[in-house]
């Protein structure tokens, strides 16, 4: 709490991350007025030795925020975990209770819609399926919330990522669910991100070899009148006005719902989808030696490349191929200028053709 007298305030934390660039933010609340701050600080603390030795005869209860626990002397941290593990596995049973039995709802519940831990996980085993919420490259706000004209990205490839993005790490949560159902109702590989090619066909890929029970992209659209023209993106999320977006995912549609196991092999900095009916491979590919059932190619330039049958049949009995070569997509006169600012551009939106410069395609057919 502040008051009028100056006075000083020592706020222990420990990074959880190492960053070339990192910043202190103080965030002071809304009201309005001045606030004066000076003599500003950071100071190390070796094993932060003042907090972790604290005597628990000491210990007073109160509520540490979940994200600060780390400050915490160990047994202080056991304790609020379970604290707070056990507060909302009892909220989650007398409201699943209440939901089931009280008021007969027969639909599926969940409870917890978002990133969720193990943690949250354990405290819902009496519900009936879990559900997260996954983006690659989630844009922020500097400045005001959802400022289009002022949001930054990192701009980063999924596959440079140790996690796959977020692919690995819904895997790992569906390894600890003891076999419930598991969704995921909000995914998204964000716009402007240059790779957004690559996220659909492996998430629909995973999903299916580890059977998870829903993907849901975020969004088709949040209104006609937020995405008026289809051929003009005004949207981080909407894929109605994105074709890249709408071509992967008719392709990755079909592998999730196919039945069938597709075989995703990684081969250094690209990734290959192989079912019956589709053959692709998507990643930094430009200048490899790339082959997709029959056919090899050498594309121009990284993205997605995908071959499937033109009447939908089996590649191996396949007399007609349609061959899908896409690539970065963004509107025209789009770019990043010299101050990190993003300008959306203008209809139509414009495919970066991977595959321009080969005229001919080795295979036999």
């Amino acid at each position: 709490k502040l008051t009028k007298d100056p006075r000083t305030i020592e706020i222990p934390f420990i990074p959880s991350k190492d960053c070339p660039n990192a910043k202190i933010g103080l965030v002071l609340g809304e009201a309005q007025g001045i606030i004066t701050i000076s003599n500003v600080e950071i100071r190390e603390v070796s094993g932060n030795k003042i907090l972790r030795d604290a005597s628990m005869d000491s210990f007073t209860f109160r509520r540490t925020p979940y994200k600060s626990l780390q400050s915490e002397p160990e047994q202080k941290q056991r304790d609020m975990t379970k604290f707070y593990s056990d507060l909302q596995r009892d909220y989650f049973i007398t409201m699943g209770n209440f939901l089931k039995k009280d008021l007969g709802i027969k639909n599926a519940i969940t409870g917890i819609g978002g990133i969720v831990t193990k943690n949250d996980i354990a405290t819902q085993t009496n519900l009936d399926f879990l559900d997260t919420h996954a983006y690659w490259d989630h844009p922020n706000f500097p400045a005001s919330p959802w400022d289009k004209n002022n949001f930054r990205i990192h701009n980063k490839s999924l596959l440079t990522d140790q996690s796959l993005g977020f692919i690995n790490r819904i895997s790992k949560n569906i390894q600890s669910t003891s076999n419930k159902p598991y969704t995921v109702t909000q995914w998204n590989h964000c716009y402007p991100n240059q790779y957004a090619y690559e996220t659909p066909l492996l998430l629909a890929s995973r999903a299916a070899i580890e059977n998870w029970d829903g993907l849901f992209q975020f969004s088709f659209s949040h209104g006609w009148e937020f995405e008026p023209e289809l051929n003009n993106i005004k949207s981080y999320f909407d894929t109605l006005a994105n074709p890249q977006q709408l071509i992967l995912n008719a392709l990755a549609g079909r592998i999730y719902l196919s039945q069938e196991k597709p075989v995703l092999t990684q081969h250094g900095d690209y990734y290959t989808v192989e079912t019956s009916f589709l053959s692709a491979a998507v990643g930094f590919i430009k200048g490899k030696s790339i082959t997709l059932g029959s056919l090899t190619l050498t594309p121009d330039d990284n993205g997605a490349l995908v071959v499937i049958d033109k009447n939908g049949q089996s590649l191996n009995a396949s007399k007609e191929l349609i061959l899908f070569a896409i690539g970065e997509i963004k509107n025209s006169g789009s770019s990043w200028n010299a101050n990190g600012k993003f300008s959306w551009g203008k209809k139509p939106a414009l495919f970066k053709n991977i595959n321009k410069h080969q005229r001919t395609i080795s295979g036999t057919h």
